[in-house]
């Protein structure tokens, strides 16, 4: 068990943030899960002429949507505790998710997915099937590894304040939100990839992705630190 808590003078009691730690990750790779679902029932089965490298192409989508769930739910947790503790504090938590950020790394899980069917339709979209099926495994081992992070970047906070922080936190539908259009775009550069389309995505984040996939090199512009400093945990790719 975790007890936190700043050096203080305070008079109010310290309580056990486990329990409060747990339900926010919890929560919030609930709401993740189910808009996963609602996303996956409009995504369209691309044209595969080679099933395995499209796999090989799907594995790397979900790893990079893994990296987006974690760095999103302690991202929007270190954007509240910027709101509301002072610099001294925020500081602290600034310094550990940049140590954070540096190392993270999801663990790669077997490539197979579990063999019943995770839609109905799986038959007639048998890609976006194994989508779910893996990226909702995934996302089950990533919550464990999300709490796990997140107890080491709210170690140096007071628990009192701390607790209620987290407790609103966990009713907020935007980072879920996020990582449904995350899903969305991830989806449309993976299609075009493995069916040889064309694709155009004005964003910066899925622009690198396509271009790492392709196996294209890429002069890195932006600092580690000036992507934490701007509210990211890491690069995509």
């Amino acid at each position: 068990m975790v007890t936190a808590r700043l050096p203080s003078t305070s008079s109010e009691p310290t309580v056990r943030i486990d329990g409060a730690l747990e339900r926010f990750v919890a929560t919030s790779f609930r709401q993740l899960d189910r808009r996963v679902r609602v996303t996956l029932a409009t995504l369209v089965e691309p044209r595969v002429s080679d099933p395995a490298r499209a796999l090989q192409r799907l594995q790397r989508l979900v790893e990079t949507l893994t990296g987006l769930a974690i760095g999103g739910t302690l991202g929007a947790l270190a954007t509240a505790i910027r709101r509301g503790f002072d610099a001294t504090t925020t500081a602290a938590v600034d310094r550990e998710l940049a140590a954070i950020a540096h190392h993270l790394a999801p663990a790669c899980l077997p490539l197979a997915g579990s063999t019943m069917p995770f839609l109905a339709d799986a038959d007639r979209r048998p890609l976006v099937d194994e989508l779910g099926q893996r990226l909702h495994r995934r996302l089950g081992h990533a919550s464990r590894e999300t709490t796990e992070l997140a107890t080491r970047l709210v170690a140096a906070i007071d628990t009192v304040p701390l607790v209620r922080c987290l407790d609103r936190l966990a009713d907020d539908p935007l980072p879920a939100d996020r990582f449904a259009d995350h899903l969305t775009r991830g989806w449309a550069a993976l299609s075009a990839l493995v069916a040889g389309t064309p694709w155009h995505d004005d964003g910066r984040p899925w622009q690198a992705w396509m271009r790492r996939a392709r196996g294209e090199r890429e002069a890195q512009t932006t600092t580690q630190a000036a992507l934490v400093a701007a509210g990211y945990i890491n690069r995509i790719g």
